[in-house]
């Protein structure tokens, strides 16, 4: 018979203990996946006006694909 998880919030407090902050590392992730999206807004800017857009409309292609990925396309 397998063994019951573990209390969630003692598994963070051990963790905690051993020297790994799970918040610490939920906000690096979370801030790794912005600045990817932000390059990659940058990316479809660039690609959009070497396609003939005007810099302005690139630049509200770019930021509706940010806003989109960052709002999980709820949107």
């Amino acid at each position: 018979m397998p063994s019951p998880l573990p209390d969630p919030d003692e598994f963070a407090e051990y963790l905690r203990q051993a020297g790994f902050n799970v918040l610490d590392a939920q906000m690096n992730e979370a801030t790794e996946m912005i600045a990817q999206v932000i390059t990659k807004g940058g990316e479809l800017k660039k690609h959009a006006q070497a396609t003939g857009f005007s810099e302005t409309v690139a630049e509200e292609i770019a930021f509706a694909f940010i806003d989109r990925m960052v709002s999980g396309g709820t949107e």
